[in-house]
């Protein structure tokens, strides 16, 4: 009788405690990590820009200016990447002075090979006529369509699949940078130096690696303390 009633007590304190590492091994909520860009800027059709810093000038024309955002990474602690946002802020003359947007059509964010990538983060002035094709050419990352009424409001870009697993390539290692070309007619981000760097930047959701909580370490101790108790109470018996 005694026996039966041990392996009861026994039985209740493992399931109670395998419940309590279930819960306690749940990866914890994780909110969206904001990222203004690092630096930023643009490459004209001849080769020349405007150098890196997180307040320059984006604008781009279709065939003239093409615009680039890169994002330092390195000291991202580690997780997987679920998804991720670009945000680009267009002046209003309403509310900035000055207009963002002019025409219509679809802007388009690319991959940034390496060699174009180094020169744009070093600061480089004059990237050549290869950088400008580099930003509007190669894998895309996503697109949206653009006109007047983004004036004064965000253009927002979700990546793709590509997009994604560049980005967590880059994630805790480097930099991380995107190209953008307009196809259609007029500009984008026009006057775009008096935009704040905090109006240019990625939203990044994940999962985080689940990490043991207080009360899972307590469940573990319950664990080897019930067994203990077993082989004690069987001697007593």
């Amino acid at each position: 009788m005694k026996k039966l009633i041990i392996q009861k007590i026994f039985t209740a304190l493992v399931g109670a405690a395998l419940l309590a590492l279930a819960l306690g091994m749940a990866p914890t909520a994780y909110s969206a990590i904001i990222l203004p860009t690092t630096y930023r800027g643009y490459v004209q059709d001849n080769g020349s820009g405007d150098g890196a810093n997180a307040q320059n000038n984006f604008l781009a024309i279709q065939g003239t200016y093409n615009n680039w955002f890169g994002f330092d990474l390195s000291s991202q602690a580690a997780s997987t990447i679920t998804g991720a946002k670009l945000y680009l802020y267009n002046l209003s003359a309403a509310l900035d002075g000055y207009d963002g947007v002019s025409g219509s059509g679809t802007y388009t964010i690319y991959d940034v090979s390496p060699a174009t990538a180094t020169s744009l983060n070093s600061g480089s002035s004059n990237p050549g006529v290869s950088a400008f094709t580099d930003l509007g050419s190669g894998t895309s990352y996503g697109s949206t369509g653009y006109s007047t009424a983004d004036n004064g409001n965000y253009m927002v870009i979700d990546l793709n699949a590509s997009g994604l697993s560049d980005l967590q390539s880059a994630w805790g290692t480097g930099f991380f940078n995107m190209g953008g070309a307009i196809t259609g007619t007029g500009y984008v981000f026009g006057y775009s130096a008096f935009t704040l760097p905090s109006q240019t930047y990625l939203e990044i959701t994940g999962a985080p690696a689940a990490v043991p909580e207080p009360g899972t370490w307590a469940a573990a101790a319950l664990l080897v303390g019930g067994a203990s108790f077993l082989r004690w109470c069987k001697r007593r018996v």
